[in-house]
């Protein structure tokens, strides 16, 4: 069928149960049936693609990404960029449609022929399949080109280091603040940013309690130590901030 949009004629069909509208770019009717026409049989093959999705490339399912993280206050886009660095530099002239599934599986056997973990590899992978999701969800394509699936066998980390042994090898660290908030991050269960940005004003002394605000945290909700009694203890001996109205518990040469 077509349609007439101002002095411009335009075409409709169904794909995949959804209606697609696109421009004919003439006022001619015969040549706009002629694109209809051109379309119908296009939709019938395998592997067919509207005519915008041919344009998206990997730098376009980047900036979905970005755009997705920043609209969820995420905080790990540095990570999104390093993985994306193998991704563009394999896929950096190829269109997203083209990205199918031997062609992930054959960019999954080159990084692991390169010496990369298995860990590595799938987060690259999962940033992929994130991306296409994001990209579908938007309209950008109208379906997914490829099945990623994600590698077995991750070296897991295994093993916990003793208190004993922690404190053995706390006692090498000559720098008293960085020790204080070394001691401080292995009894609270904390990333290292987190203890960084503690602020004196989110440790309570007379109650002996500490809570780390959800902003601060990775996984936006509010906690307390994992053993707020030892972790309290590392902030009371490195007592020093108030002294000098230090805003931040741990001095930045820390």
């Amino acid at each position: 069928m077509h349609i007439s949009q101002g002095n411009t004629l335009w075409i409709a069909y169904s794909f995949r149960g959804k209606m697609f509208r696109e421009s004919a770019h003439t006022t001619d009717e015969k040549t706009a049936r002629k694109l209809l026409k051109q379309r119908l049989k296009q939709v019938e093959r395998p592997g067919f693609v509207r005519s915008k999705e041919d344009r998206w490339t990997l730098a376009d399912m980047k900036a979905r990404i970005k755009a997705d993280y920043e609209r969820r206050q995420n905080r790990s886009l540095k990570t999104v960029e390093y993985c994306f660095k193998h991704l563009e530099d394999a896929f950096q002239f190829r269109r997203v449609i083209d990205i199918t599934t031997p062609v992930i599986e054959e960019y999954t056997a080159n990084r692991l022929r390169a010496g990369a973990a298995r860990a590595s590899v799938n987060r690259e992978l999962a940033y992929l399949r994130r991306g296409f999701k994001l990209m579908l969800k938007a309209g950008d394509i109208s379906a997914i080109p490829a099945v990623i699936e994600l590698l077995q066998g991750e070296n897991v980390r295994k093993g916990f280091i003793a208190p004993a042994e922690f404190g053995a090898l706390t006692e090498e660290i000559p720098d008293a603040d960085a020790r204080d908030l070394v001691a401080f991050l292995y009894n609270a269960g904390w990333r290292s940013g987190e203890g960084k940005s503690l602020e004196w004003s989110e440790v309570d002394l007379k109650s002996n309690m500490i809570r780390l605000p959800a902003e601060k945290s990775k996984s936006k909700k509010p906690r307390k130590p994992a053993d707020n009694r030892r972790a309290h203890g590392n902030h009371t001996e490195a007592d020093r901030g108030p002294a000098v109205g230090l805003p931040v518990c741990v001095p930045s040469s820390g």
